[in-house]
């Protein structure tokens, strides 16, 4: 391959037909270490999936259709952006029903301090389960409202476990958990919403 400040030239050999028939051509092939992980988004989908994450490439890659395998078995096909060198390529390759996350709302009681003039809180559980038969690390990703308005604010009142990452300006939550075959782990979240007493607000 030839790189210039604007294009790229890729040299094949091979035999194109002229009779207008597709005609496909090699033009590279590489071998990338991955990192595979599974990825639960709980707000998305209950289900889990498996993702497989490259190191920074040392050459760009063309946009195009990637085919998919697990284990020699195909899984799906997606498309794949263009990656410029020093960029990192993350695939999902589909989901696995043997790990699931689901999020459940937490109904607040009656003449609790969830409510009043001014002050809203809201709440959810996670509950994880790893039913593949080995022990595995699994990653959870959530995230809580982020006000765009200085009279509103929102802050994580309680989160059990501490997230082992929490980005607090763009609200996104992680968890790192390792959970054994069969075994299952419950995150709680409650956030609070406080606004001027005058005003309503609502929450989809």
């Amino acid at each position: 391959m030839e790189e210039t400040l604007t294009d790229r030239i890729f040299t094949a050999k091979g035999n194109v037909e002229g009779d207008n028939s597709q005609t496909m051509l090699l033009l590279n092939e590489l071998s990338l270490p991955i990192t595979v992980s599974i990825e639960c988004i709980p707000v998305l989908s209950p289900q889990a999936w498996i993702v497989a994450s490259t190191e920074k490439v040392e050459d760009p890659l063309l946009a195009g259709q990637a085919d998919l395998f697990i284990d020699g078995v195909g899984s799906g096909r997606t498309s794949v952006p263009q990656v410029a060198r020093g960029e990192i390529i993350r695939l999902a390759f589909g989901q696995t029903p043997s790990v699931t996350a689901a999020r459940e709302e937490i109904i607040p009681k009656e003449g609790s301090n969830w409510l009043g003039k001014g002050k809203l809180a809201q709440g959810y559980t996670i509950n994880v389960t790893n039913g593949l038969p080995y022990e595995t690390e699994l990653v959870i990703k959530d995230r809580i409202p982020v006000s765009a308005q200085e009279k509103i604010t929102v802050s994580a009142e309680s989160l059990d476990p501490q997230p082992t990452e929490q980005d607090s300006k763009k609200g996104f939550l992680t968890w790192k958990l390792k959970l054994r075959s069969g075994e299952q782990k419950k995150l709680s979240v409650i956030y609070r919403l406080s606004f001027p007493a005058e005003e309503e607000i609502w929450i989809q």
